[in-house]
């Protein structure tokens, strides 16, 4: 009975316990959240070659009204099942279910979530199914520039006719590699490659196996073949194999010169192991040359080179490597890491520790890193540097000690290179804790900005205070906050993730005690009851089948890029594609490019609506080797990659060019000296690039001993002679009178030519060692060395900080906050290096820092230095939290070293080493922008705290002074904003963002669009229309000459001139001007009257004078920068008939001087010379100006230089005269290389010539000249005319010539006869222009006119004389002839 009453007690508590739960009302709710796609629920088999399958779904359970707990998955399936879970917070669960084995068919799961006594059930539905064998097709599409980097891959196989992805093909190939990409599109891709560079020209043997079948095809080898000779040019740098230590990442190279100069073969070194793929780099008279690295070889190793000959591998030159010691070692501190931990009790009883440690090996340059738990901050030299020399140092760094769990926490200083790490240190807890949390992840956004950029949102739950949030390990702390105070309450959190090449990756929530939660974006997001927010949809690009790629074509193709460079633009589009608003990243890639890692400039394409084509615009570099000009298409930057080898000959763009240059500029020469008074080391280096030409770079010199740099700047305006293909530059460093024995080093070079490319050297960076500087003198490891020798004087201790002042200020007109800091520093013993500026740095948590070079403030004496010091304070640095200062980078002139970190600053300033309380203060800012083309339409606006309804102000700089535009943007959010209406712009543009109060204003910001000029580079000669020969007759009757359709007049002999009605005057040599080079040509001759039919036997003097007035300097725009008035020449007599004349000007801007030579040569009899690469006639009595220029410093690159010349005539007589003026083209070639100005007095002329071409820097250049009389005062009138010419002049580097000459010409006809002439007679002065007499009589209306001019005549017959008579009456004819 006993054992029935406890039966029934236990039934009893049960239903209690049942009753109780139902009258909570709690219950599970379990749910299918796997990815909804369909290829979820179908697969095919896990292999090819198997009939099972493999799924994966993910559950979500919910528990409702009451506390939760773990939930267990169950099953009674027979099937294989696995159950992880993936995310609780006691409410929620998710769990990932994997399913194996499962047989072909469908299939069906019941899966149970279990809590406690409740649970609740769901089902998922799946199908496994085989291949159908009936409908797979095989395609092969090969890689037509395998030939250019066989280790690439040969070409894809396509797979067609699947129904699911199929990335499990069990696939064999005799030494290929495959990749097996499967899309949405039910296509499969099989990329092949050679897996040794040795086997580049073998067939493909392929087979995929099934399970009752096997596909086995050959794919032929895709390589093109191109002979080359065996007498191969090979050369070593250094020419000894022996190799010295150069640089820490430096080997040996070798160079190969082929001779063929089209698709160049395949060249590359042989080794035991294997082949190294050596690249063309640029292209000489001889052939093109190949250069290769010899790394990693052993002692006494062959190494052979190896030459495509045909389909065959021809060994061309061998050799025995005696030895190549790549340098291994690595120069970082020994010794013992010591750490001391202090309490400030200042705020939040934050803590600080400090690191130090001692070495005594030599410091060779290397910035360190310092991480706590996978988060790293660089600070770079001098941070850290205590006290010593580079040969025996002291190293102290204090941090703030935060986010530090209950266990103890790993600290690690990393050399930054990927070297060798110091001993980790563990730092013990942060016992102060100030929220133990676990905090996690309540919403989650991904909107996409652009093709390489996305916007993140997340808002961690609210017990997330003085947490970070982590993404791929990089820290987002309150810099990143947008919505709340990061305190109390929601907040929301902004990250603008760019230049991802595999995705976001890992989320980590990071609360203050160390306690986080991790979240991975690659599994699906269900990361809270609620799920989070998808704006931007992750499978975007998904509707683009990459593989499926079609209609590719470019504005122009098959173009010549000798010496220039080419904009383009591509469009293609995707099948099935006809409207989308995603831009897709292309990348253009070179030969070279690709091959050696390095990628130019990406651009973006953009849906073009209206011929529903994606268009990219970009540019295609001078000198690129001939062949295809290789892209690469970027569906979203974590996505795939498609690369234009694998499209057909007919989607390519194909270059030429007769010069190939993809190499940067080098070293050819280098000289060292050492010079006193001023104490100076310098290198005088040559600079060498052929083809490119040098634009710009940098050399860094740092002291061996006491780690002082000093930056030279180069460019085409350091040159000391030569130019930019070689010129001379020099690098010089000063040292102080009092200074220590010590070398100084070349660390780190960097020379840019005009395309872009780039020859780099760096000490302990690793860098392409083709691409050295040094090239040509490997085999001296000292040349970037030079030792000074002082007098044995080197002071034993470092600079002596005295004070050391900081505060904060906040600007009342943008909310900027900024640390001000001021200190004095002395050294009694040898004083401090003045050049050398100390660094202030501030520490804030999470290793946080920032810093800023100082600037001297006052200097007090020889030994002492006031400096100060300013460093705007990013938003939310230092928020709360301390922030820690330490100064580093004092030197003394006695080579010695000091820094003072925060624990040392603490016992000279207690009040100013550290700093708390820093509000959390809003700055509307703009930091950054996408890139932007001169058609204008999209940009985005990258900064901080925009709002929603702010707008876009823009002013074009086009002389506006306000911000005509206002824009409104179409996507907004804190830190991003997009607008659509930039308008087409060559020119820069500012921008700012405002409230609609205008109130809230940010700073502006300039942008600087890319500028694309697409013109047609071998545009076809237009069909000119039939123009008719000036004159009347034309040419001046056949007698004279004829005319030539679309050319102009020929003229007999002695005829000359556009219409062959004038001759040239026979005259003397006129007198020589020993003052300037100015020329007056003295004419007699008789006057012909107003007209032809009337004789004058009147004797007139003519002069004409020519003369050189001024040159100026006209910016982009032709406004004028400088003008040069000729004062003061200088003369000399070359011959009887040439004379030289040389003047200088000085440039302002530099003081540097400018010569320009003028050589006048007189020509008594018709001669034929060259000029610009033209034979040029000159005409017997005419003289010629050949005008040099030498270098000249413009202010700007896009600046030009204008020579203005004078030319006049005038007569001696006033009265009954005319004058005219003409300007315009010659027509003595179809290249209509000159232009022409005829000034025109009675019957006497004087002709000028200006050549449209120049000599630039040694090259022929076309260039234009212009009519200036609108904007000079002129002297012109019935019995003289002038004109002023402008010779326009490009930037050059070294010289420029021209060469106009003239001449006098007597002409048929007076100069009365022409419409533009200015004309006077005896009675009247009035100076009106025929065309002007002609227009008043047109407007008395028809023959009415010719009345009213026979009265005023009778009126006035007593008054005027026959020759005016005579002159009305051929004016009435001439007008009844025009009628």
């Amino acid at each position: 009975m006993k054992r029935d009453n406890n039966k029934y007690i236990i039934y009893l508590l049960f239903f209690q316990f049942i009753l109780i739960n139902l009258l909570n009302g709690q219950s599970i709710e379990v749910k299918d959240v796997s990815d909804p796609s369909f290829l979820t629920y179908n697969k095919y088999p896990i292999d090819s070659n198997k009939n099972t399958c493999n799924f994966d779904f993910f559950i979500r359970s919910v528990i409702s009204n009451g506390t939760g707990g773990l939930f267990t998955i169950s099953s009674d399936s027979s099937l294989s099942i696995t159950s992880l879970k993936v995310f609780n917070d006691q409410i929620t669960q998710i769990d990932k279910i994997l399913v194996s084995d499962v047989p072909n068919g469908q299939n069906s799961i019941s899966l149970t979530s279990n809590l406690g006594l409740i649970n609740a059930s769901t089902i998922i539905n799946f199908n496994c199914e085989l291949y159908d064998m009936n409908s797979i097709k095989i395609k092969y599409i090969p890689n037509i520039l395998a030939d250019l980097d066989p280790t690439a891959y040969s070409g894809y196989v396509i797979l067609s006719g699947l129904k699911y992805k199929s990335n499990n093909l069990i696939i064999s190939t005799n030494g290929y590699s495959v990749l097996v990409n499967s899309d949405s599109n039910k296509a499969t891709y099989i990329i092949l490659r050679p897996l040794n560079i040795t086997i580049f020209n073998q067939d493909v043997t392929c087979s995929i196996y099934f399970i009752d079948y096997q596909f086995n095809f050959t794919v032929p080898s895709s390589y093109l073949y191109y002979s080359s000779n065996s007498d191969n040019q090979v050369m070593y740098y250094p020419d000894s194999p022996m190799f010295q230590k150069f640089s820490y990442f430096a080997s040996n190279v070798i160079s190969i010169t082929a001779n063929y100069t089209g698709i160049n073969p395949l060249i590359f070194l042989y080794r035991a192991s294997g082949g190294i793929l050596t690249l063309p780099f640029y292209q000489n008279d001889n052939g093109t040359v190949y250069f290769g690295a010899l790394q990693n070889f052993g002692t006494n190793e062959r190494i052979a080179v190896v030459s495509q000959y045909g389909s065959s591998l021809v060994e061309i030159n061998s050799t025995i490597l005696s030895s190549i010691p790549i340098s291994s070692e690595t120069y970082f501190p020994s010794g013992t890491i010591y750490i001391l931990k202090t309490t400030l009790g200042t705020f939040n009883n934050m803590t600080y520790f400090t690191v130090y440690f001692n070495s005594s090996i030599y410091f060779d340059i290397i910035d360190y890193s310092f991480s706590i738990d996978n988060i790293q901050s660089v600070l770079p030299w001098p941070f850290g540097f205590e006290s010593g020399t580079n040969y025996k140092y002291s190293f102290k760094v204090a941090f703030l000690l935060s986010l530090m769990s209950s266990s103890w926490n790993t600290f690690v200083i990393t050399p930054y290179n990927g070297m060798t790490s110091l001993n980790p240190l563990n730092l013990p807890p942060d016992l102060v804790s100030l929220n133990d949390a676990t905090p996690t992840m309540k919403h989650y956004e991904m909107i996409i900005l652009d093709s390489n950029c996305y916007l993140i949102r997340i808002a961690p739950s609210d017990d997330f205070v003085n947490g970070i949030i982590t993404i791929n390990n990089k820290p987002y702390g309150y810099g990143s906050l947008v919505e709340g105070d990061g305190i109390n309450g929601p907040s929301m959190y902004e990250f603008v993730y760019e230049n991802t090449n595999s995705g976001v990756g890992t989320i980590e929530i990071r609360g203050s005690s160390g306690k986080s939660s991790p979240y991975y974006t690659s599994q699906p997001s269900y990361y809270s009851s609620i799920p989070p927010k998808f704006v931007y949809d992750a499978t975007a690009f998904n509707i683009y089948n990459i593989y499926l790629i079609q209609n590719v074509s470019f504005l122009y193709n098959n173009l010549n890029t000798t010496n220039k460079s080419i904009d383009n633009i591509m469009y293609f589009n995707f099948t099935d594609v006809t409207e989308t608003n995603v831009e897709l990243e292309v990348v253009f890639l070179n030969n070279f490019k690709l091959l050696n890692g390095r990628i130019s400039k990406q651009c973006f394409a953009k849906w073009n609506s209206t011929i529903k084509l994606f268009q990219v615009e970009f540019r295609v570099p001078a000198n690129v080797k001939t062949g295809y000009f290789n892209y690469n298409i970027k569906l979203g930057s974590i996505y795939t990659n498609f690369y234009s080898q694998l499209l057909p000959a007919s989607n390519q763009l194909y270059v030429t060019s007769s010069r190939f240059d993809q190499y940067g500029p080098i070293f050819k020469t280098i000289d060292k000296s050492i010079s006193q008074n001023p104490n100076q080391i310098k290198w005088s280096v040559t600079i060498q690039d052929e083809i490119n030409g040098f634009d710009y770079g940098h050399v860094i010199v740092r002291g061996d001993m006491d780690g002082s740099r000093y930056t030279i700047n180069l460019s085409n305006n350091t040159i000391i002679s030569g130019n930019e293909f070689l010129g001379q530059h020099d690098i010089i460093v000063t040292i102080p009178d009092i200074c220590a024995t010590q070398s100084y080093s070349i660390i780190e070079i960097e020379l840019f030519d005009k395309q872009g490319y780039s020859c780099e050297f760096y000490m302990t960076k690793s860098f392409d060692a083709p691409s050295n500087p040094f090239i040509n003198y490997f085999g001296d490891p000292t040349i970037n060395k030079i030792t000074i020798y002082c007098d044995d004087y080197q002071d034993q201790t470092p600079p002596v900080l005295l004070s050391f002042q900081s505060s904060r200020v906040v600007s009342s007109q943008d909310n900027s906050q900024t640390l001000l800091f001021e200190f004095q520093v002395t050294d009694p013993e040898s004083g401090l290096k003045s050049d050398q500026l100390p660094i202030v740095y501030a520490t804030s948590k999470q290793l946080e820092g920032i810093f800023n070079t100082s600037e001297i403030k006052t200097i007090v004496n020889n030994n002492t230095i006031d400096y100060k010091c300013q460093i705007d304070l990013p938003y939310g640095f230092g928020y709360q939290s301390d922030i820690l200062f330490s100064v580093y980078g004092l030197i003394n002139n006695g080579g010695y070293f000091g820094g003072y970190s925060s624990e040392r600053l603490m016992s000279i300033s207690p009040n100013s080493y550290y700093m708390s309380n820093i509000p959390l203060i809003k700055k509307l800012l703009i930091s950054k922008v996408s890139i932007i083309t001169s058609s204008g339409g999209k940009l985005l606006i990258i900064g901080k705290h925009f709002q929603t309804d702010y707008k876009v102000h823009i002013k074009y700089l086009d002389g506006n002074l306000v911000f005509p535009q206002v824009s409104t943007p179409t996507i907004s959010y804190s830190t991003s904003i997009i607008i659509n209406d930039i308008k087409p712009t060559t020119n820069p543009f500012i921008i700012k963002v405002v409230s609609l109060n205008n109130l809230n204003q940010s700073n502006e910001f300039t942008v600087y669009p890319v500028v694309y000029n697409f013109i047609d580079p071998s545009p076809k000669p237009p069909i000119k229309p039939r123009i008719p020969c000036a004159g009347t007759p034309e040419c001046g009757g056949s007698k004279n000459g004829y005319c030539k359709e679309n050319y102009g007049c020929i003229c007999y002999s002695p005829w000359v001139g556009i219409d062959c009605t004038s001759q040239v005057i026979i005259v003397p040599q006129p007198s020589t001007n020993t003052s300037n080079p100015s020329t007056e040509i003295p004419v007699i001759g008789g006057g012909g009257g107003n007209n032809n039919n009337e004789t004058n036997t009147e004797t007139i003097l003519f002069k004409s004078l020519i003369s050189l007035v001024s040159l100026r300097e006209l910016d982009f725009q032709s406004n004028i920068v400088n003008t040069y008035t000729f004062e003061k020449w200088v003369y000399n007599q070359i011959d009887s008939n040439t004379n030289q004349y040389v003047t200088n000007i000085t440039i302002p801007k530099s003081n540097t001087t400018t010569t320009i030579t003028a050589t006048l040569q007189w020509f008594k009899e018709k001669s034929i010379i060259k000029f610009a690469n033209q034979q040029l006639v000159m005409n017997p009595s005419s003289i010629k100006y050949t005008i040099d220029i030498s270098n000249y410093d413009f202010s700007s690159k896009l600046n030009q230089l204008q020579l203005i010349m004078s030319a006049s005539i005038s007569a001696s007589k006033s009265d009954d005269i005319c004058s005219s003026k003409e300007f315009g083209v010659t027509s003595d070639s179809d290249d209509d290389i000159s232009n022409y100005i005829k000034l025109q007095v009675d019957t006497v002329s004087l002709y000028g010539r200006f050549i449209k071409r120049a000599i630039v820097d040694s090259t022929v250049q076309t260039i234009s000249n212009i009519l200036l009389d609108s904007s000079m005062n002129l002297i012109t009138n019935a019995a003289s005319s002038q004109t002023y010419i402008g010779i326009q002049l490009p930037y050059y580097s070294d010289s420029i010539i021209i060469d106009p000459d003239f001449s006098i010409l007597i002409d048929s006809k007076s100069a009365s006869n022409n419409n533009n002439s200015i004309c006077s007679n005896i009675n009247s002065k009035s100076g009106l222009s025929t065309v002007q007499l002609v227009g008043i009589i047109i407007g008395s209306v028809g023959f009415a006119a010719v009345i009213i001019i026979s009265i005023a005549f009778c009126i006035h017959k007593n008054r005027t004389d026959a020759k005016f008579r005579l002159f009305v009456r051929n004016k009435t004819i001439h007008m009844d002839k025009k009628k």
